[in-house]
């Protein structure tokens, strides 16, 4: 379970808890009493969630139901970038029998960039957090639009 914080336009802030049923399959987002069981339905029902100036919220919401805590926005591509390279030079790794980036890669990470829309898809990235493996994310946007949420590797170094 995790919870987000999203300040409305008006100034309230409402609190959106992403809960897993891992014994039924299903995903809810809570806000207060009530129980969304999509992003479509949390969007009808806070239609301004989808307006531009929410985009860093709803990546987040985006992420957390349907990834799980399996993974975490890259908010600063550039420290990201950063920190992969660093991880690629030197082989680092915090547990010497747990597998990481550097194992799977190397990955193109230079297409990271901050959240953008393009027609009727909102791309962000993540990394895994376990091993820090790099994800572009491409998401319906507005949520009406419909469609599957795509988690994709980015592609490997040439």
């Amino acid at each position: 379970m995790s919870t987000i914080t999203w300040t409305r336009n008006d100034g309230t802030s409402l609190r959106l808890t992403v809960k897993e049923d891992t014994e039924r399959g299903r995903t809810s987002i809570l806000t207060g009493q009530d129980s969304y069981g999509s992003l479509q339905a949390l969007a009808s029902a806070f239609p301004e969630l989808i307006e531009a100036q929410h985009r860093d919220t709803y990546c987040e919401l985006c992420m957390q139901f349907h990834g799980g805590r399996r993974y975490q926005r890259i908010d600063d591509p550039d420290v990201f970038r950063a920190a992969y390279r660093a991880l690629l030079e030197h082989g680092e790794t915090a547990n010497d029998w747990l597998p990481t980036a550097a194992d799977f890669g190397p990955f193109d990470v230079t297409e990271i960039a901050a959240p953008r829309i393009a027609g009727k898809t909102l791309t962000f990235y993540v990394r895994d957090i376990r091993f820090g493996v790099p994800y572009r994310v491409e998401a319906p946007w507005p949520a009406e639009a419909g469609g599957p949420v795509r988690f994709l590797l980015l592609p490997l170094m040439e």
